[in-house]
């Protein structure tokens, strides 16, 4: 399937209006077969600066994990990637976004769950702020939300480091990796259009 979804993806999203960057095999997991795959919006949103990143700590179908994470999440039936990034911006932010610009379309595979995620990432600025309403899975994982400085994020990206249980520390482990990958590339093509 995998295959296919590289084809359709080549150069284009289907309406044209983003480019497809790249895709991430899974470099973490064993290689298994990709059943279906997922579209999801990604936000990099900017306020007096800085970008939110979702700090993501807990236990789930992955494993351990304690890592960041751009906010976004899954495009429901009938819509659009902008109008599911401004449900999931406001559902893990609290905030309206305005002055969008589409930055490209990444894909990476998670062979743990058999599933290809494409995910469509904007570039926007925070508007007004409200409630949070997270799913209850994200109530278990979502720590809180980290306003990195722009002119720090991509060391801070790179640098990320887990604290273990014996006060030792480690770089991101399990699916983090992956996501660290993909968000830490789209981060880069994002700061060049400020």
């Amino acid at each position: 399937m995998k295959e296919s979804v590289m084809k359709i993806e080549e150069n284009v999203s289907a309406d044209g209006s983003m480019p497809f960057i790249t895709h991430i095999e899974d470099f973490v997991y064993p290689k298994a077969p990709i059943l279906r795959i997922r579209d999801t919006s990604r936000g990099i949103i900017l306020k007096d600066g800085c970008i939110a990143l979702m700090h993501i700590v807990g236990k789930d179908r992955f494993g351990i994990r304690d890592h960041w994470e751009t906010p976004g999440g899954g495009i429901e039936d009938g819509e659009t990637p902008e109008e599911a990034l401004h449900r999931e911006i406001s559902e893990e932010l609290g905030c309206t976004v305005c002055n969008i610009r589409p930055v490209g379309i990444i894909s990476n595979d998670y062979n743990l769950i058999g599933r290809c995620d494409r995910a469509h990432f904007f570039l926007a600025d925070a508007g007004t702020f409200g409630g949070t309403h997270y799913t209850e899975e994200e109530k278990t994982l979502f720590r809180n939300v980290d306003w990195i400085p722009v002119t720090d994020i991509v060391r801070r990206y790179e640098n990320y480091t887990v604290a273990a249980p014996d006060g030792t520390k480690a770089g991101v482990q399990n699916c983090g990796r992956i996501i660290h990958k993909r968000d830490l590339i789209m981060i880069r093509r994002a700061l060049v259009m400020l």
